[in-house]
């Protein structure tokens, strides 16, 4: 990366920063920028929230609620007898998958950039604090970094709960 050295990358990634320097090397000025991350691909917004990209996450997940809400309300409505019958909501529900799809493909493709987009913002704002004090700054760097373990756990204890709600249902 242009402006991230090693040292700081380390400080910013913590663990894989290896991994994510080649592939900010890799694409280093390019303005279409485009990776591939399998982790960003199979675990979408939770690896987003994991890496700290909270904005983000927020933003695709508005996304799949959006496209969840618009997936089950006509066939809702089609079951009850209200609107369409339910081979006419077909459609939109493929459609709403798709989206919802998309989601995770955008990760896979972009979440390194993303990465590098974030990495890129916390070293302007580690900027501010003087090259000498070289430790305040790594452990700015670090703090915007890293990783957030408590939204994976947080994350297996919703679908542990939906998965005992699904039991309790039947």
């Amino acid at each position: 990366m242009d402006s991230l050295s090693k040292s700081e990358a380390g400080a910013f990634v913590g663990k894989k920063s290896e991994y994510y320097l080649n592939m900010w090397d890799r694409y280093a000025g390019s303005a279409s920028f485009k990776g591939w991350n399998c982790s960003a691909l199979l675990f979408g917004i939770l690896w987003v929230a994991y890496r700290k990209m909270y904005r983000i996450a927020a933003i695709l997940l508005g996304i799949q609620v959006l496209a969840a809400i618009i997936r089950f309300v006509p066939l809702t409505l089609a079951l009850l007898g209200r609107a369409l019958p339910p081979y006419a909501a077909y459609p939109v529900i493929v459609l709403m998958n798709l989206v919802a799809a998309g989601v995770y493909v955008y990760c896979g493709i972009f979440g390194n950039k993303l990465y590098r987009d974030k990495a890129a913002r916390a070293l302007a704002e580690a900027g501010d604090i003087q090259e000498k004090d070289t430790q305040r700054r790594m452990d700015s760097i670090a703090e915007k970094g890293g990783v957030n373990d408590v939204i994976v756990i947080l994350y297996a204890l919703v679908v542990f709960a939906l998965f005992l709600a699904g039991r309790a249902v039947r």
